[in-house]
């Protein structure tokens, strides 16, 4: 049937090598976990009983609760960048707006992966910030995740969703 797209089973499997890219996106995203682990251990024995838990559209703090909700922060992370990278190895089974074939395949496997490589970096990354502002603000420092957050978040999935959809079509 015209237009239709291949069941996964029919795709292609084609190694997808990684490129510089790729590995530079890899090795930020690994950096930046290790950085939110480092962070709330490092912190840990430091930090009040009571925390942020929550910060507002304002970037303020709006809920607190007890530090063992920071644990929360590394443990989402970890799941997180644990799934994105072991999803990522099996790029034939991603669901794709273009018909893959065996000409397009590598293109578009790389395409997808280095999607989620990318989302991973900035969601890592994003989880990284949050710890940092909550223990600040829980040690008395600046208790704000600044008004450019949710914007520069939102902005930066937005850009690399885009980026993706315009490359992926090119590449068909």
């Amino acid at each position: 049937m015209a237009g239709t797209v291949a069941a996964p089973e029919n795709r292609p499997i084609v190694p997808v090598p990684r490129t510089i890219v790729d590995w530079a996106l890899e090795v930020l995203a690994l950096a930046s976990l290790v950085s939110l682990l480092g962070l709330v251990a490092g912190y840990w024995t430091q930090l009040p009983e009571r925390i942020p838990t929550h910060f507002g559209a304002s970037g303020r703090p709006d809920g607190w609760g007890g530090r063992s909700m920071l644990l929360l922060l590394p443990l989402v992370t970890l799941v997180m960048y644990g799934t994105l990278t072991l999803v990522g190895q099996f790029p034939q089974h991603f669901n794709y707006t273009w018909r893959i074939t065996p000409e397009n395949a590598l293109a578009q496997y790389r395409a997808a992966r280095r999607l989620l490589s990318s989302l991973k970096l900035i969601l890592v990354s994003m989880f990284t910030w949050v710890a940092w502002v909550t223990i600040r603000a829980a040690l008395g420092g600046e208790a704000s995740l600044g008004g450019s957050f949710f914007p520069l978040v939102f902005g930066s999935i937005s850009g690399v969703l885009v980026a993706y959809l315009y490359l992926s079509s090119r590449l068909r």
